[in-house]
């Protein structure tokens, strides 16, 4: 009896310290969850080295730090950190789409930058891949299907880009969003008509936040512009960029607009707001429109 008890306690103080750094682990981890929701995000990814340094496996830990990988833009780390958790079954559905969303940033940064058009395209490509890994998780995984549709719409893939919108609106018919995007794909597909139509119903609703609203402003003001209708192009690309104040491409087909009316001060002046904003390419218009 003396000695079942010995061996019990043994066990029990065995297990305790065992645990120690597991708890630890939790310990980091929910300051890290605690500053990230506060945005403090090096605290946060001091936090989070912490409580994986006691526990390696701390999956939950793990996704943390790819999440701030991501939030400094170190796409290909963050894929890295997260990538071991495909292989523990962790949050599969989850864990794809946040992957699918860092090489979607990767290569629209590739693209966007004009670093690197092809590696742009591979990530994009790769983005896809895990979105649809993602779906085949969770069909109802919203952010995959908005995902999966930007990556083909930045390939130029338009028809896919709208069946993937059309198959989200049908599992999600309130959501607003989709059917501004599907605007936005008719409008590259050539139906301004059933692009107006989506974009004044996603416009009237009221329901989308600031840069998606100036997103469908845009969009809109490009129509209006296609079909000769100026000032109303001009009124929705200004609140476009009322909405978006770093909406570059506003500043671009508005400066655009007033090059077509003759206002080379306006025009020269979006040129260039649009290019402190980053757009590189904008610098065409300039030097060639702008310099004379």
């Amino acid at each position: 009896m003396y000695k079942a008890i010995i061996c019990t306690l043994i066990a029990l103080i065995i297990c305790v310290s065992c645990n120690t750094p597991k708890k630890k682990s939790a310990e980091h981890f929910k300051i890290a969850h605690e500053l990230f929701s506060a945005e403090n995000y090096n605290e946060s990814l001091k936090a989070v080295d912490f409580a994986i340094s006691f526990d390696s496996l701390n999956n939950d830990a793990i996704f943390l730090k790819g999440k701030l990988k991501y939030h400094f833009d170190f796409d290909e780390e963050a894929i890295q950190v997260v990538m071991p958790l495909l292989k523990r079954d962790f949050k599969i559905d989850t864990i794809n789409n946040f992957i699918g969303r860092c090489y979607f940033s990767l290569g629209y940064s590739y693209s966007y930058k004009n670093i690197d058009q092809k590696k742009g395209e591979e990530a994009l490509e790769k983005s896809i891949i895990f979105y649809n890994n993602s779906l085949k998780q969770n069909p109802l995984f919203y952010e995959s299907y908005l995902g999966k549709q930007m990556a083909l719409h930045n390939l130029e893939r338009y028809g896919e880009s709208l069946n993937t919108l059309n198959q989200a609106i049908r599992l999600f018919p309130d959501s607003i969003l989709l059917i501004s995007n599907r605007g936005v794909e008719k409008h590259f597909l050539g139906d301004n008509d059933g692009a107006l139509m989506d974009l004044n119903k996603s416009i009237i609703s009221n329901r989308l936040d600031s840069s998606d609203l100036a997103n469908a402003y845009r969009f809109r003001g490009r129509i209006y512009a296609l079909n000769d209708k100026l000032d109303q192009a001009i009124d929705d690309l200004t609140k476009a960029i009322l909405y978006d104040s770093k909406n570059e491409m506003a500043y671009v087909t508005r400066g655009d607009i007033y090059r077509l009316k003759g206002l080379k001060d306006k025009a020269c002046q979006d040129y260039r707001k649009a290019a402190e904003l980053g757009l590189v390419s904008v610098y065409d218009q300039i030097k060639e429109y702008c310099n004379n």
